[in-house]
């Protein structure tokens, strides 16, 4: 081997046969080469794995790779992250797990010091490693050109987010279920003016809410779900193009005002579970009746809406609502108008045999197929014989009806 040719080596440990398909390409569509074990490979052809051995790539001086795809790989717990900072062009490192139901994934040990600095890393995808790394923001801090990063499923405890607001360019962060336990995110999230994408759902971060998202006017799906809130959801009306509001289990002040003018929202969930404090209960959603894009909204566990949920306007884009455990005498005033919904659970109500009647009706006469409706446990009643011709009208077109 020519040292002046080759001079970049990289020492990975696969767990199982592995073929790659281009996995490791230049988006340039040239030639370049590089070896593998010092057999010479081009990177637009695909290349074998040897089972559980070392395999050494050694990349040409001068590279201009601009991605590295190793998504799904089985890499071993024994292989550290490589440092990225010789290889000045590259966009794009891969190495999450390819789906939630895969079980080829990658386990990089150690911390993110290696990443280094010096390329124009716009996409780093360590989903489900073994990265532990309790100054994981400060060793991405001169990542300045970022625009995805996927962090979850990670072990970051301990860490701060020291570091973050160098990243101004980001547009994608996902830290889901980080072991990141009482980590302070108080102001870090008005550094991200570019951010649409944000998904720290069970990280359990401590979080300030107010003016947290002052700066986020590009933001279109936020999840904070089941994480340890301080204060009230102020700057939402910032969030004009938000489309996916998400935070089960979290304070949001007890209503919803904020919220009603963002009429490109398609999603809100809002469950509040058996432990909320009363201030974090919803008692009106008359905000609701606004947004004209709204096609999923969860309210369920615990909200105090009193005998009955009044929504004031018909809500003809509602394709699901979820309002488990509201203590609902009665169903919506304007369930007949929803002529879009398909999927209803109103299970842990107090809703008495009319009630029951006239839900299946209004889901009868929309004339909708294949949905899903649950009005059992709780207090609620039976239908009539009625309800239960409608009952078996709707499973005739292909419904799921749960009322015993």
């Amino acid at each position: 081997m020519n040292s002046k040719e080759f001079y970049y080596p990289v020492k990975w440990v696969f767990n199982r046969t592995y073929t790659f398909e281009t996995r490791l390409r230049q988006f340039t569509g040239t030639t370049e080469k590089f070896l593998i074990n010092g057999t010479r490979t081009k990177t637009n052809e695909d290349f074998y794995i040897p089972h559980i051995e070392p395999v050494i790539f050694e990349f040409p001086y001068g590279t201009d790779i601009e991605e590295i795809d190793l998504g799904g790989a089985c890499i071993g717990d024994d292989t550290q992250l490589p440092s990225l900072s010789r290889f000045q062009k590259l966009k794009v490192f891969n190495a999450g797990r390819t789906s939630d139901e895969s079980s080829y994934k990658n386990q990089f040990n150690g911390n993110l010091e290696k990443i280094g600095r010096g390329h124009a890393l716009e996409y780093l995808d360590l989903y489900d490693n073994a990265i532990s790394d309790n100054n994981a923001f400060g060793h991405l801090k001169y990542c300045r050109e970022l625009k995805y990063l996927d962090l979850s499923y990670n072990n970051l405890y301990g860490s701060s987010f020291n570091g973050i607001e160098n990243l101004t360019k980001l547009e994608h962060l996902d830290i889901n279920s980080c072991k990141m336990l009482h980590t302070d995110a108080t102001d870090v999230f008005r550094y991200m003016p570019n951010l649409k994408y944000l998904n720290a759902k069970y990280a359990t971060i401590r979080l300030g809410l107010t003016d947290q998202f002052v700066n986020c006017t590009e933001l279109e799906y936020l999840n904070l779900t089941a994480n340890n809130m301080e204060g009230y959801i102020t700057d939402l009306d910032k969030c004009t193009k938000l489309k996916y509001l998400l935070i089960d289990g979290c304070s949001f002040g007890g209503n919803l005002d904020n919220i009603k003018d963002l009429q490109e929202l398609e999603e809100i969930s809002l469950f509040a579970d058996a432990h909320a404090d009363d201030d974090e209960r919803l008692s009106d959603v008359s905000a609701l009746s606004n947004l004209s894009s709204l096609k999923k909204l969860t309210l369920g566990g615990q909200h105090e809406f009193g005998n009955v949920l009044d929504l004031e306007n018909s809500l003809e884009t509602i394709e699901y609502l979820d309002l488990t455990k509201c203590h609902l005498d009665e169903a919506p005033k304007d369930i007949e108008d929803m002529t879009s919904l398909t999927y209803l659970d109103l299970e842990y109500n107090s809703l008495d045999t009319d009630e029951v009647d006239r839900v299946l009706q209004a889901l009868v006469d929309n004339g909708l197929e294949n949905g899903f409706v649950n009005m059992r446990d709780g207090s609620n009643e039976e239908p009539s014989d009625d309800g239960k011709a409608n009952k078996d009208t709707l499973e005739d077109r292909g419904w799921t009806v749960q009322t015993e």
